[in-house]
């Protein structure tokens, strides 16, 4: 017995040894979780990156341009992180002239590229309130930027066209002829400043002169507006009713001016296939002489 209480420390002490080197077993099931567990959970995670970008116009009209952004988000890591916030602008000649953020409550998944849809709508308007000179212009080019609040950044070239909504303004009134029917030439001008014709399907009007009908129609068969050029629109109206004609006699007779009122409606469609049909409105008021 004495002997057994002897031997005890050198056999703990052996135990000990044995640990400290690693000697002591473990089951094959205890080494697979072991790993596991590792891989899970590493030491040094990355953050995620932006791997490019692309844009794609869904459309296209006077006012500005709808365009859906399609960004790629990396996540490097095994393991899932949430989804960022992507912030974007766009900017024509280093001014920036849109801007947004986009958010989803959504993970990337591990080792995965993901990638996610943002509708964006560009406005002429904005433009041209930030950067004069581009009223003038035809055509602009801008970069995307984007990031996702670290130090990684991308960005996307993206030219844009400029389209400027045909200009309309009324130039006169010329006699052509009288008589007991009188006739006079009513003139509209066209401004295109595009790089593209306009087509006018129909102008459908309402012409009042010192606050008297003269007439209410639709014209057809209007010259075509070529690119980047002015276009006169001459319309003809007789006028056979005695009580007006006597006026006017008058009033040409004084070289007196006439309070006109010109009201319509331009249906326009273009050479371009992202265009779809523009439908104008005018109304004029003001006096002038008759010529």
């Amino acid at each position: 017995m004495n002997k057994i209480y002897f031997l005890l420390p050198f056999l703990l002490f052996y135990l000990g040894c044995q640990t400290l080197n690693g000697t002591i077993q473990v089951s094959e099931h205890e080494q697979n979780t072991t790993a596991f567990n590792y891989l899970a959970y590493p030491q040094h995670p990355e953050l995620l990156r932006l791997n490019g970008a692309e844009a794609q116009l869904v459309n296209k009209d006077f006012s500005g341009l709808d365009l859906v952004l399609y960004v790629n988000i990396e996540n490097p890591n095994n393991f899932h992180i949430r989804f960022p916030e992507i912030n974007w602008n766009y900017s024509i000649d280093g001014v920036q002239v849109a801007q947004g953020n986009f958010t989803e409550a959504a993970v990337v998944s591990a080792s995965s590229v993901e990638t996610k849809r943002i509708n964006v709508n560009i406005a002429y308007n904005d433009i041209f309130q930030l950067i004069d000179r581009a009223r003038d212009a035809v055509e602009a080019n801008g970069i995307f930027s984007f990031d996702i609040g670290t130090n990684d950044y991308t960005e996307l070239t993206w030219p844009i066209d400029i389209l400027h909504e045909p200009e309309i303004t009324f130039q006169g009134i010329r006699r052509q002829s009288l008589g007991r029917t009188m006739v006079f030439v009513f003139t509209w001008e066209v401004n295109n400043r595009n790089t593209f014709d306009l087509e006018i399907r129909e102008f459908d009007y309402n012409i009042r002169i010192n606050n008297r009908l003269w007439s209410a129609d639709k014209a057809v068969n209007l010259p075509r507006v070529r690119a980047n050029s002015r276009t006169a629109l001459p319309i003809t109206v007789s006028v056979s009713e005695a009580s007006i004609i006597a006026e006017l006699v008058d009033i040409l007779n004084q070289g007196a001016a006439v309070n006109y009122n010109n009201s319509g409606t331009l249906s326009f469609f273009f050479d371009s296939p992202d265009l779809v049909e523009l439908d104008k409105t005018i109304n004029f008021q003001g006096s002038t002489r008759i010529r």
